[in-house]
């Protein structure tokens, strides 16, 4: 699929290169990658990608512009120490993932204006407002 191809071309590009065993947090030492992401979102697919992205070494922010999910994911940040993500066995990677987002916020200024990359795991009802509230804060 292309979202493989196009890691992989970021992976040569960049020398990134992933974790060694399912169940390693990237590291600051392992986060070699260029291409900064922000996760829009609070929900299950957020927090997986919050997780899955910085175990692959990309740094990840996470906007979560809905009531208080900013607040209650930093607090679960801080009780665990990492966000945690599971797949089933037969994905790569497979089983338990841990990362560590570089930033959580519910102001889209924190997060939007360095992002390369933003993904929206979205219902597209919330596209609209979401879209305005960062639209201030986007690159051309």
């Amino acid at each position: 699929p292309a979202r493989l191809k196009s890691r992989s071309a970021a992976a040569s590009r960049t020398g990134f290169r992933d974790c060694e065993a399912p169940h390693e947090m990237a590291t600051s030492s392992l986060v070699t990658s260029q291409i900064k992401v922000t996760v829009v979102g609070g929900g299950n697919a957020a927090q997986a990608l919050a997780a899955l992205l910085p175990f692959k070494g990309f740094p990840t922010s996470l906007y979560c512009p809905f009531q208080d999910e900013a607040e209650r994911i930093q607090a679960g940040i801080q009780e665990q120490g990492y966000m945690m993500a599971h797949f089933a066995a037969h994905n790569e990677p497979g089983g338990e993932v841990r990362g560590m987002p570089v930033k959580v916020s519910q102001r889209a200024a924190d997060v939007i204006p360095t992002a390369d990359v933003i993904l929206m795991p979205l219902p597209s009802f919330t596209y609209l407002s979401v879209l305005e509230g960062m639209r201030d804060y986007l690159r051309p």
